[in-house]
Parts: structure tokens; C-alpha cells; sequence
């Protein structure tokens, strides 16, 4: 300020210019954490798109690797764990009634896994009745237990003798 210069101060004004700043800085503030929440959910949707359909890709490819063995051979057991792409797959075929069988597939990649339950009438060929398709996040400190197992209404089938 220049010497002599008088500073005159309006009443009531004393705070204003503060209070309206404060409140700007405030509202920019909400934005970027607004739009860095939307950005972040939108990443994490994606992560889970892709992740769903490398699961449901791999559980396909062995469902349907092991419907064409039990076209070809009626007694197939399934298909033995193994590695395969981004993760691993396997296959089991229990018996469900008289000429019906059951046909579980699983992928799993990074914990996550994907379980398909299919039900496959062998009269003629194998026909698929009804298909399951369920997802099934990694379990903290437990080792890949086998999905077969806790795969609802499994009980009481019994798996088919391997050829």
C-alpha cells in the first residue's frame, strides 16, 4: 500500500470475502472426490466384467470338452485338473438317474472361481436339460478346496467310474 493511503473498511463486510472462498474450496473439493469415486467404481466394474468373462470362458471350453468326450465315450469321468490359459479348469460326471448325468465344470483363475453344473441327458447322445452358472470369490487363508464338493445338492450323486 502506498504511504497515506486510506483503508476503508465497511461494517459487517469483515468475514465475507473468507466465507465465500472457504465455500468454493469446499465445492471444488466434493467434485474431484465425486468424480475420483465415480472413476474408481467404473475401474472396478471393468476389472469385474473381464474377470467374469475369463471365468465363464474357461468353464465353457471344459464344459464342452467334456460333453464331446461323452459323446464319443459314455464313461468319461471328466476332465483332470490342468492349467489352461490365465487359469486352471476341470470336469466330473456324476451319475443323476437312470440315463442322466451330471456334468460339473470349474475354472478358476487368481482364487476366483466359476462353477457350471450341467444336467445332460445321455438317451441318444448327450442333451443338456438345464445348466448353473455360479461365481464363487477366493476364501481368505483356504486352499483351493475342490468346488465339487460345496456345490449345493452334490450330495448323494456319486462320481462315475473312469474309463
Amino acid at each position: 500500500m502506498a504511504r497515506g493511503a486510506i483503508v476503508v473498511r465497511v461494517r459487517g463486510q469483515e468475514g465475507a470475502a473468507l466465507v465465500v472462498a472457504l465455500a468454493a474450496a469446499s465445492l471444488v473439493a466434493a467434485t474431484v472426490l465425486l468424480l475420483a469415486v465415480i472413476v474408481g467404481s467404473r475401474r472396478d466394474t471393468a476389472a469385474y466384467d473381464r474377470r467374469g468373462m475369463v471365468l465363464s470362458e474357461l468353464a465353457d471350453g471344459v464344459i464342452a470338452e467334456t460333453l464331446a468326450e461323452l459323446a464319443d465315450h459314455p464313461s468319461f469321468a471328466g476332465v483332470t485338473e490342468r492349467r489352461f490359459g490365465a487359469g486352471t479348469i476341470r470336469s466330473e460326471v456324476g451319475i443323476a438317474t437312470s440315463g442322466m448325468v451330471v456334468v460339473t465344470g470349474v475354472a478358476a483363475v487368481n482364487g476366483w472361481r466359476c462353477v457350471i453344473v450341467v444336467d445332460v441327458l445321455m438317451d441318444g447322445g448327450p442333451q443338456v436339460v438345464r445348466m448353473t452358472r455360479r461365481f464363487l470369490p477366493p476364501q481368505p487363508g483356504a486352499a483351493d478346496a475342490s468346488v465339487v464338493d460345496e456345490w449345493p445338492g452334490r450330495r448323494g450323486r456319486r462320481p462315475r467310474a473312469g474309463r
